[in-house]
């Protein structure tokens, strides 16, 4: 895991852009003596340019967004949380993972290089609980509120680009989803947990992953996942007759920002929807899945005799999420999948491979 952000000597503030046109991802002045970098959804400016160089994650395979190398008082647009904001003349990013209460944004005044996997993804607990939320995802105040669950029904997946899928029906309705909500540096939306005591938990949505460099390199073995978490089954956290399944998280958001971005064959780019967990019966229903890399989660489906509804499949290529099935003779419905994130490209030369996975597409 890498955490969010210590203090780093020079930096001076970051201030809302909120995709307004600029020209400071190069590292060009504001006006005021400083050195800024972004000009789309963040800005952040130093008193200097960063300089020396970093590997990510700085040691292990894990790290988290609470413990960074640069923090202090962040803002972005629409909301204001702490940035963990990591900035070097060059970056490399080699696999590992990131977990944190933080959005992660990562500044090379050089270049940035991804050679392995960085995993910002949300991930189930495959049991009862909420599970491990990716950087900056453990809440979210832009994410909307879906339909009430009603008795023994399963919670909606979560809807950021992509819409969740319904929760099933059992003695009452399932949940429905909330609407689509608008693109911008952000963490995902979690799914809704199911209707009953002990039912469900809704999964995590993916974190946000934040690249600012003249020159973004991915190489083929490289990448960054921004997954949501699937549900877990009615039951999970104790047996318990009837109870619905959450509903799958959406992915989060990955923003890559620089004068010459680069994707190489091979590269995966994702953020996509958790699996809703499944219904439980007289016995309690299978979580659901979290993504396999860039396709969706699948629902919780055991075939076990006394089970709920099955719950539905997360989103993936710009799909919605699934709607989940319906519980029989009262047993809990399912829960629904989570809905696709999103992945923006801000370059003046872009470059990705045809056989590079960019999913969903960025626009």
């Amino acid at each position: 895991m890498v955490a969010s952000c210590g203090w780093v000597a020079g930096f001076k503030d970051v201030q809302p852009w909120n995709d307004a046109p600029g020209t400071g991802t190069d590292g060009s002045g504001d006006g005021g003596g400083s050195v800024c970098y972004g000009s789309n959804y963040v800005q952040v400016c130093f008193d200097s340019a960063p300089t020396g160089s970093q590997t990510l994650p700085p040691s292990g395979s894990s790290f988290m967004s609470t413990s960074c190398f640069a923090g202090g008082n962040v803002t972005y647009t629409p909301s204001s949380p702490t940035l963990c904001i990591i900035p070097a003349a060059d970056v490399t990013i080699d696999a590992g993972s990131v977990t944190g209460a933080q959005p992660l944004v990562v500044i090379g005044a050089n270049s940035i290089t991804v050679n392995g996997i960085l995993d910002a993804s949300s991930h189930s607990s495959g049991g009862g609980g909420s599970g491990t939320a990716g950087p900056g995802a453990g809440s979210s105040s832009l994410c909307g509120s879906g339909g009430t669950v009603g008795t023994n029904g399963g919670g909606a997946g979560g809807s950021y680009v992509g819409v969740g899928g319904a929760g099933g029906a059992s003695t009452g309705g399932g949940g429905t989803a909330a609407a689509a909500i608008a693109v911008g540096f952000h963490p995902g939306c979690r799914g809704e947990s199911g209707n009953g005591n002990n039912s469900g938990h809704g999964g995590y949505g993916g974190g946000a992953v934040y690249l600012i460099s003249p020159m973004i390199i991915i190489n083929g073995s490289g990448g960054i996942l921004a997954n949501g978490a699937g549900g877990t089954g009615g039951g999970a956290d104790d047996n318990c007759t009837d109870c619905g399944g959450g509903g799958g998280g959406t992915g989060g958001t990955i923003v890559l920002e620089g004068t010459t971005v680069t994707i190489a064959s091979g590269a995966q780019l994702c953020s996509v929807g958790g699996g809703g967990g499944q219904g439980a019966g007289t016995q309690q229903g299978q979580n659901g899945h979290d993504p396999m890399v860039c396709v969706g989660g699948s629902g919780g489906n055991s075939i076990s005799a006394g089970v709920g509804g099955s719950g539905g499949a997360g989103g993936d290529t710009g799909t919605d999420g699934q709607v989940g099935a319906a519980g029989a003779s009262g047993s809990g419905g399912g829960g629904g999948g989570g809905g696709v994130g999103a992945i923006r490209i801000f370059a003046t030369t872009k470059s990705i491979s045809g056989t590079a996975s960019v999913v969903p597409p960025a626009p």
